[in-house]
């Protein structure tokens, strides 16, 4: 073949002719294909192999930023552990209602208060990840023990939200009554 194109052979001369055309017209076939069509697929997919390339350096970093904290795995696995069992104490995955009105309620007698009443009122699902059970609560007794009651009801165990309160006047002392919510996680599997 390589005579064919090199060697001065006239009787050759169409074939030769024919080769370097079909040579010609591939090459003008190729360089639009590759121009047009390839390069640019070439293009974005380089775009987007560097995007991942940039994202997982990010990571990398991120890890070796975290070892460097946490040289021991052992421990920050114990302090994870004990920060996830103190958020499912505050945010547990039921209601529990009984729980925290008994925790209410032994708060209440240290503080010489008298639960007058009590209604829970189950709210309309948020759909969140989490709801909401509203408490009606009434208590009687003097001033300052139903602001230390009001102290130690954020020290409880359990995360809840004071919504409202109205102080009255009665023969027996103030009669508070309080709206409290307590929240707990739906969807998660302990």
């Amino acid at each position: 073949m390589w005579n064919l194109l090199v060697k001065a052979n006239y009787k050759s001369l169409p074939l030769k002719i024919y080769i370097y055309l079909v040579i010609t017209i591939m090459g003008f076939v190729l360089i639009p294909l590759n121009v047009f069509f390839l390069w640019p697929l070439v293009h974005d997919q380089l775009k987007e192999d560097q995007i991942k390339i940039e994202q997982l350096e990010v990571q990398v970093m991120e890890l070796q930023n975290f070892l460097c904290c946490h040289e021991n795995i052992d421990e920050f696995m114990l302090e994870t552990e004990k920060y996830n069992a103190q958020v499912k104490q505050l945010l547990p995955n039921e209601a529990k209602t009984g729980e925290f009105m008994g925790e209410l309620a032994a708060i209440a007698e240290k503080n010489q208060l008298v639960i007058k009443g009590f209604k829970p009122k189950t709210l309309p699902k948020s759909g969140k990840g989490y709801e909401e059970i509203s408490l009606e609560l009434i208590i009687q007794g003097e001033y300052f023990p139903i602001m230390e009651f009001m102290k130690a009801l954020q020290q409880t165990t359990r995360f809840n939200r004071l919504n409202s309160i109205k102080l009255n006047t009665t023969p027996h002392g103030l009669e508070c009554c309080m709206n409290i919510s307590i929240f707990y996680v739906t969807g998660r599997v302990d």
